[in-house]
């Protein structure tokens, strides 16, 4: 880990925010994300990706293997930064 250290570090960055009845998720990314995608954009393909996860009868994982909504928008935000240039973890 010592060739890490210049690039990792020890202290995160922490926001303590109170939940409401009105938040309709909750993002964690790491800053490979936030650098390249803004706010906006993040809300608005977790929603789609929520929003027509729901409109398919809600196809939660199951036995099947079938991915859930989370798990769709985690990877297309994914492809999305890489595709934007996040070299990040």
């Amino acid at each position: 880990d010592r060739y890490l250290k210049p690039y990792v570090i020890p202290d995160p960055d922490v926001v303590c925010m109170d939940r409401s009845q009105d938040d309709e998720c909750l993002i964690l990314a790491s800053d490979g994300l936030w650098e390249v995608l803004s706010e906006k954009d993040v809300c608005e393909v977790v929603r789609k990706c929520l929003r027509g996860k729901q409109r398919r009868q809600e196809m939660l994982m199951n036995s099947k293997g079938q991915e859930s909504a989370a798990s769709a928008a985690a990877a297309l935000l994914t492809k999305l930064a890489l595709a934007r240039g996040s070299t990040d973890n």
